[in-house]
Protein backbone atom coordinates (compact mmCIF):
# COMPACT_ATOMS: atom_id res chain seq x y z
CA UNK A 1 0.00 0.00 0.00
CA UNK A 2 1.48 3.63 -1.10
CA UNK A 3 1.62 6.00 1.25
CA UNK A 4 -0.73 8.33 -1.04
CA UNK A 5 -3.43 5.51 -0.34
CA UNK A 6 -2.50 5.54 3.55
CA UNK A 7 -2.71 9.13 3.52
CA UNK A 8 -6.38 9.18 2.01
CA UNK A 9 -7.88 6.22 4.29
CA UNK A 10 -6.22 7.99 7.32
CA UNK A 11 -7.41 11.18 6.54
CA UNK A 12 -11.08 9.59 5.61
CA UNK A 13 -10.98 8.31 8.76
CA UNK A 14 -10.17 11.81 10.66
CA UNK A 15 -13.25 13.22 8.47
CA UNK A 16 -15.74 9.92 10.09
CA UNK A 17 -14.24 10.77 13.50
CA UNK A 18 -15.07 14.98 12.92
CA UNK A 19 -18.49 14.14 11.96
CA UNK A 20 -19.43 12.12 14.58
CA UNK A 21 -18.37 15.14 16.75
CA UNK A 22 -20.27 17.41 14.96
CA UNK A 23 -23.97 15.20 14.47
CA UNK A 24 -23.72 12.59 17.42
CA UNK A 25 -24.52 15.34 20.06
CA UNK A 26 -27.18 16.47 18.66
CA UNK A 27 -28.47 12.78 18.00
CA UNK A 28 -28.26 12.45 21.59
CA UNK A 29 -30.17 15.14 22.84
CA UNK A 30 -32.91 14.20 20.58
CA UNK A 31 -33.19 11.29 22.16
CA UNK A 32 -32.89 13.35 25.87
CA UNK A 33 -35.40 14.93 24.44
CA UNK A 34 -37.70 11.89 23.16
CA UNK A 35 -37.69 10.57 26.52
CA UNK A 36 -38.70 13.57 28.34
CA UNK A 37 -41.39 14.09 25.65
CA UNK A 38 -42.68 10.37 26.93
CA UNK A 39 -42.06 11.02 30.66
CA UNK A 40 -44.25 14.33 30.40
CA UNK A 41 -47.20 12.44 28.39
CA UNK A 42 -47.46 9.90 31.06
CA UNK A 43 -47.22 11.97 34.19
CA UNK A 44 -49.98 14.82 32.26
CA UNK A 45 -52.09 11.35 31.29
CA UNK A 46 -51.96 9.41 35.29
CA UNK A 47 -52.24 12.78 37.07
CA UNK A 48 -54.35 15.58 35.12
CA UNK A 49 -54.80 17.70 38.07
CA UNK A 50 -51.26 18.21 38.87
CA UNK A 51 -50.75 20.90 35.83
CA UNK A 52 -48.18 21.30 33.27
CA UNK A 53 -45.33 23.04 35.18
CA UNK A 54 -45.35 20.11 37.66
CA UNK A 55 -45.01 17.30 34.82
CA UNK A 56 -42.32 19.61 32.61
CA UNK A 57 -40.27 19.60 35.87
CA UNK A 58 -40.76 16.34 36.85
CA UNK A 59 -39.85 14.75 33.63
CA UNK A 60 -36.56 17.44 33.04
CA UNK A 61 -35.48 15.69 36.40
CA UNK A 62 -36.12 12.14 35.73
CA UNK A 63 -35.52 12.28 31.62
CA UNK A 64 -31.97 10.31 31.86
CA UNK A 65 -29.24 8.68 29.35
CA UNK A 66 -26.97 5.97 30.29
CA UNK A 67 -23.50 7.70 30.31
CA UNK A 68 -21.84 6.38 27.67
CA UNK A 69 -24.36 7.65 25.59
CA UNK A 70 -23.11 10.69 26.20
CA UNK A 71 -19.42 9.81 25.35
CA UNK A 72 -20.10 8.39 21.92
CA UNK A 73 -19.12 11.39 20.07
CA UNK A 74 -15.68 11.28 21.45
CA UNK A 75 -15.25 7.09 20.96
CA UNK A 76 -13.97 7.47 17.31
CA UNK A 77 -11.78 10.53 17.73
CA UNK A 78 -10.47 8.54 21.07
CA UNK A 79 -9.88 5.59 19.16
CA UNK A 80 -7.86 7.55 16.39
CA UNK A 81 -5.98 9.26 18.92
CA UNK A 82 -4.74 5.56 20.47
CA UNK A 83 -3.77 3.95 17.00
CA UNK A 84 -2.01 7.53 16.45
CA UNK A 85 -0.04 6.65 19.45
CA UNK A 86 0.28 3.26 19.26
CA UNK A 87 1.21 2.43 15.36
CA UNK A 88 2.68 5.92 14.99
CA UNK A 89 2.21 6.07 11.31
CA UNK A 90 3.52 9.81 10.72
CA UNK A 91 1.02 10.47 7.87
CA UNK A 92 1.21 14.55 7.11
CA UNK A 93 -0.43 16.86 4.64
CA UNK A 94 2.27 19.31 3.45
CA UNK A 95 2.12 22.72 3.65
CA UNK A 96 0.36 23.04 0.10
CA UNK A 97 -2.09 20.37 0.73
CA UNK A 98 -3.38 21.54 4.62
CA UNK A 99 -6.54 23.00 4.15
CA UNK A 100 -6.20 26.39 6.53
CA UNK A 101 -8.71 28.29 5.42
CA UNK A 102 -11.12 25.59 5.92
CA UNK A 103 -9.61 24.82 9.85
CA UNK A 104 -9.24 28.35 10.45
CA UNK A 105 -13.05 28.56 9.76
CA UNK A 106 -14.12 25.52 11.88
CA UNK A 107 -11.57 26.41 14.92
CA UNK A 108 -13.20 30.03 15.38
CA UNK A 109 -16.96 28.69 14.55
CA UNK A 110 -15.70 26.14 17.69
CA UNK A 111 -14.46 28.91 19.68
CA UNK A 112 -18.08 30.87 19.19
CA UNK A 113 -20.15 27.93 20.18
CA UNK A 114 -17.55 27.86 23.08
CA UNK A 115 -18.24 30.96 24.05
CA UNK A 116 -21.67 30.40 24.03
CA UNK A 117 -21.46 27.06 26.19
CA UNK A 118 -19.45 29.13 28.55
CA UNK A 119 -21.54 31.57 28.92
CA UNK A 120 -25.00 29.65 29.04
CA UNK A 121 -24.20 28.04 32.42
CA UNK A 122 -22.21 30.71 34.18
CA UNK A 123 -25.00 33.05 33.40
CA UNK A 124 -27.99 31.05 34.56
CA UNK A 125 -26.15 30.41 38.12
CA UNK A 126 -25.27 34.24 38.34
CA UNK A 127 -28.53 35.75 36.99
CA UNK A 128 -31.03 33.34 38.76
CA UNK A 129 -33.05 34.98 41.46
CA UNK A 130 -31.70 32.95 44.60
CA UNK A 131 -34.89 32.19 45.95
CA UNK A 132 -35.14 30.13 42.34
CA UNK A 133 -31.36 28.60 42.16
CA UNK A 134 -33.64 25.18 43.25
CA UNK A 135 -35.09 24.99 40.04
CA UNK A 136 -31.91 25.22 37.66
CA UNK A 137 -31.46 21.15 36.36
CA UNK A 138 -28.25 19.84 36.50
CA UNK A 139 -28.22 19.17 32.46
CA UNK A 140 -27.62 23.17 32.60
CA UNK A 141 -23.85 22.99 34.30
CA UNK A 142 -22.64 20.27 31.43
CA UNK A 143 -24.98 20.63 28.78
CA UNK A 144 -23.69 23.67 26.83
CA UNK A 145 -19.89 22.90 27.23
CA UNK A 146 -20.52 19.59 26.31
CA UNK A 147 -22.33 20.51 22.88
CA UNK A 148 -19.39 22.65 22.42
CA UNK A 149 -16.64 20.35 23.14
CA UNK A 150 -17.63 18.34 20.16
CA UNK A 151 -17.04 21.53 17.53
CA UNK A 152 -13.85 22.46 19.56
CA UNK A 153 -12.16 19.31 19.79
CA UNK A 154 -12.89 18.61 15.87
CA UNK A 155 -10.85 21.04 14.49
CA UNK A 156 -7.82 20.47 17.37
CA UNK A 157 -8.16 16.88 16.04
CA UNK A 158 -7.22 17.19 12.21
CA UNK A 159 -4.45 19.51 13.52
CA UNK A 160 -2.93 17.20 15.46
CA UNK A 161 -3.41 14.54 13.93
CA UNK A 162 -2.29 15.90 9.73
CA UNK A 163 -0.70 19.16 10.28
CA UNK A 164 2.81 19.74 8.99
CA UNK A 165 5.10 20.63 11.63
CA UNK A 166 5.67 23.97 10.34
CA UNK A 167 1.75 24.41 11.18
CA UNK A 168 1.59 22.53 14.33
CA UNK A 169 1.36 25.56 17.22
CA UNK A 170 -1.48 27.64 15.19
CA UNK A 171 -4.01 26.36 17.28
CA UNK A 172 -3.16 27.39 20.07
CA UNK A 173 -6.43 29.52 21.20
CA UNK A 174 -8.40 26.36 20.30
CA UNK A 175 -6.46 24.38 23.14
CA UNK A 176 -6.73 26.98 25.59
CA UNK A 177 -10.51 27.49 24.80
CA UNK A 178 -10.98 23.49 25.64
CA UNK A 179 -9.49 24.04 28.80
CA UNK A 180 -12.17 26.69 29.63
CA UNK A 181 -14.84 24.36 28.18
CA UNK A 182 -13.57 21.80 30.63
CA UNK A 183 -13.61 23.53 33.26
CA UNK A 184 -16.97 25.47 33.24
CA UNK A 185 -19.22 23.04 34.74
CA UNK A 186 -17.10 22.86 37.72
CA UNK A 187 -16.61 26.58 38.20
CA UNK A 188 -20.44 26.64 37.64
CA UNK A 189 -21.41 24.19 40.14
CA UNK A 190 -18.72 25.64 42.52
CA UNK A 191 -21.00 29.38 42.23
CA UNK A 192 -24.11 27.67 42.34
CA UNK A 193 -23.33 25.63 46.02
CA UNK A 194 -21.69 29.16 46.83
CA UNK A 195 -24.71 31.30 46.28
CA UNK A 196 -26.93 27.98 47.75
CA UNK A 197 -25.02 28.44 50.92
CA UNK A 198 -24.92 32.23 50.97
CA UNK A 199 -28.86 31.78 51.16
CA UNK A 200 -28.97 28.81 54.08
CA UNK A 201 -26.26 31.56 55.96
CA UNK A 202 -28.73 34.08 55.45
CA UNK A 203 -31.55 31.96 57.17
Amino acid sequence: MTNDLKLRLYLTLIVIAMGFLYVTPFLVSSHWQGVRSELLANCLKDLPNVGFDFCWQQSTQKAALPFFEYLLPFVPSLLLLWLNWLLKPNLKLSNESYPRRVMTTLLWLGLLISAVGIYVPLSEVIARDATELHKIESRTFWGGPWLAAGWLISPLLFHHLLAPVSLVAQMRKGKIALWFVAATPVIAYTLYLFRAAIIDFAL
